[in-house]
């Protein structure tokens, strides 16, 4: 009750920063697209991004009673829930429960109480004030899609998760003077960084384009960029740098740089789940058991980081192949079995396994929509920059980016989503006067088969040179598209039955892989 009542007040009253995520209505997923928002606006603005990754040791286990009471009575709590909290710390004392005994009281000095709901609020609270001092100052991130009238309202320093912190700026001085607070509140706090745990990396969009070249990972770039990083430094000592595009960090579970290398974090996800995969298989589940956690458990780590638009439709499908396999093995099939038929419901006698392809378009249709109707930051900056990347791929909203050149600018990972959701045969709405986008929605149909884009799913889009080049190949791949307007759409097997009576063949297989080599060049 008290903690509620408390999360209530901080909410109602704004005490907690819009750049705190961690353990509020929000989760991981929003506070990492606002991270990938900084990135791709960094390199459409062609701005130099500087970025320092704070690593906090035992955060929670350091936290001082008396300085917590300070700032919340300075932060505005009333002095009611002050008492409270005074009095559920004053004299605290846990037990550690043995396999044969438990151990005698131990007295609480320090940190929240684990295992306490009010812990991470308390927390949220004790860390509050570096948030708000970072802010201060105009030294964070100032994004390139907005008037610079807006700057002053609109400057992201930090982005936090509980203690996962990360802090952006336009320069090395600035993101210099940023550690500088950091280092200076752990010493008042009590808290400690583990500097061996943190790291500094960045990008010099802006430098390359002044210099009038695009190579912005040559070994000068990358000799200057290191130079200007070695300014950053946590109790004296400098923060070890990372190279932008071949050295991740993994931040809240997703292995990110600021290039969008996407191969490192997929490798770690595909090798994870190859291994579950292997132990459920060896696993004393049921086969209905085995398919459900394959479903909920593998599945859902593949797709975690999906909603972040960072994947491509050829790295679905690798993910959705190591799933089809795992499921084939489970029910002891051959290889050779039809992935249509896995996929397919078990009312039209297919087993119902989920397809990777139909988790992407959900997951990206959800998320999208909550960032475009957000009323926060991530609103703010999304609906904005969704529309610079469309008119810098030189398209309409109404007709959707150019796919091609999205598979080449991997920056460009809202109008990525949004072509995504648009081969999904769902569209953007604008209600006439909001060019911001504010007030949009996304079609609530989610998807119109349980198959995936590139084999016979959802309906997918095909640009008429690509048509073209199929029907030299095969005349069977007519049987597969639908003319529409000035573009193709490639039908699933109930669709095709339905129009020509007529079922999936060996030609029809060999045209759509002709396709998906082609559509993912």
């Amino acid at each position: 009750m008290i903690a509620e009542c408390l999360y209530k007040y901080a909410e109602h009253f704004n005490i907690l920063s819009s750049t705190q995520e961690g353990f509020r209505k929000q989760n991981t997923i929003r506070q990492l697209q606002n991270v990938t928002n900084i990135m791709s606006d960094a390199k459409i603005s062609q701005q130099d991004l500087y970025l320092l990754y704070v690593d906090f040791s035992s955060a929670f286990n350091t936290i001082d009673y008396d300085k917590l009471l300070c700032i919340m009575h300075d932060l505005g709590f009333p002095e009611d829930a002050i008492e409270v909290i005074a009095e559920l710390y004053t004299d605290a004392i846990t037990k550690i429960k043995l396999y044969f005994a438990a151990t005698g009281p131990i007295k609480i000095e320090r940190g929240t109480i684990q295992g306490d709901t009010l812990s991470p609020l308390l927390f949220l609270i004790f860390i509050e004030p570096l948030l708000r001092w970072l802010q201060s100052g105009g030294r964070g991130y100032k994004y390139g899609c907005l008037s610079k009238s807006l700057h002053a309202d609109h400057t992201t320093s930090a982005s936090a998760y509980a203690d996962d912190m990360l802090a952006a700026a336009l320069s090395a001085t600035d993101l210099a003077r940023q550690a500088e607070k950091i280092e200076a509140f752990v010493n008042w706090s009590g808290m400690a960084v583990n500097v061996k745990k943190c790291a500094v990396t960045g990008i010099l969009w802006g430098q390359a384009c002044r210099n009038g070249s695009d190579k912005v990972l040559s070994s000068k770039m990358l000799k200057m960029l290191q130079q200007r990083l070695e300014t950053v430094k946590i109790y004296n000592t400098p923060i070890p740098f990372l190279h932008p595009h071949s050295e991740p960090y993994r931040y809240l579970g997703v292995d990110i740089t600021p290039t969008f290398n996407w191969a490192p974090h997929l490798d770690r996800v595909l090798k994870e789940a190859k291994r579950k995969g292997e132990r459920l298989l060896m696993s004393p589940l049921s086969i209905k058991q085995k398919v459900q956690a394959l479903d909920t458990v593998i599945g859902s780590c593949m797709a975690y980081s999906m909603p972040l638009g960072l994947m491509t439709l050829s790295d679905v499908s690798k993910c959705d192949a190591i799933k089809l396999n795992i499921c084939k093995r489970i029910y002891k099939l051959p290889r050779s079995t039809s992935s249509a038929m896995i996929h397919q419901d078990r009312e039209r006698a297919g087993l119902g396994l989920t397809s990777m392809h139909v988790m992407y378009a959900k997951m990206t249709c959800t998320y999208l929509t909550k960032a475009l109707n957000d009323k926060g930051p991530l609103g703010f900056v999304t609906r904005p920059m969704l529309l610079l990347q469309n008119e810098i791929i030189g398209e309409s909203l109404k007709q959707g980016p150019n796919a091609r050149y999205l598979r080449q600018t991997s920056h460009y990972h809202l109008a990525r989503q949004l072509t995504v959701l648009q081969t999904s045969g769902l569209e953007l709405t604008v209600p006439a006067g909001h060019r911001d986008l504010r007030g949009n929605s996304l079609s609530s149909t989610l998807s119109k088969t349980r198959y995936d884009p590139c084999y016979l799913g959802l309906e997918q889009v095909i640009p008429p040179e690509i048509y073209h080049k199929l029907l030299e190949i095969t005349d069977n791949f007519a049987e597969l598209c639908l003319p529409n307007k000035q573009t193709v759409i490639l039908l699933s097997t109930s669709e095709l039955a339905l129009k020509f009576g007529r079922v999936i063949t060996n030609q029809h297989k060999k045209a759509l892989n002709q396709l998906t080599k082609l559509l993912n060049q």
